[in-house]
């Protein structure tokens, strides 16, 4: 009679284990494909801000032109009333503002161009990041698997009086 409820306790206690131990890997499972989706939003949210910032650099530049254009047809205007016969000082004024306004309009495009390249490096680290996560679940619910079986052995070997 002892033999058989030591038995039973052995085998009691040999699920338990392995229950907690399914229990743990699932949870390191599913912990790891959260940090993977986690991280997987985090970089659409990246590359979305990569393509953002490279509209508004281009809607800069184009409103820089149109103003640049204004610029120059004001200068245009004031030429032809001041009775200017388009060239000398008035020539000089109307290639500087164009040079000047064309440098800035580069310069934004420029810096939307780095700023979207920022973003699309955060969107590459943020994928391998939930990759590296949801792998580094696997090997979790994996150890948490053998381990759980290793301990139910030993309960099964310590528990049993045959082996004792």
């Amino acid at each position: 009679m002892a033999y058989a409820t030591a038995t039973v306790l052995t085998i009691v206690s040999i699920a338990a284990t392995v229950a907690a131990a399914g229990t743990a890997a699932y949870s390191s499972y599913a912990q790891g494909q959260y940090q993977k989706k986690a991280a997987n939003y985090n970089a659409q949210v990246a590359s979305n801000n990569a393509l953002s910032s490279q509209q508004q650099a281009s809607a800069d530049a184009q409103r820089m032109r149109d103003r640049i254009r204004r610029i120059g047809g004001a200068q245009r205007a004031a030429q032809g009333k001041s009775g200017g016969t388009g060239g000398g000082s008035f020539a000089d004024i109307a290639a500087d503002t164009a040079i000047e306004g064309e440098l800035d309009v580069l310069t934004t495009l420029y810096r939307g161009n780095v700023q979207a390249g920022g973003f699309r490096a955060e969107s590459t680290l943020q994928r391998a990041s939930g990759k590296n996560a949801a792998t580094q679940g696997y090997y979790n619910a994996g150890a948490q698997i053998v381990g759980g079986v290793s301990t139910g052995v030993g309960n099964y070997y310590q528990g049993n009086p045959k082996f004792k």
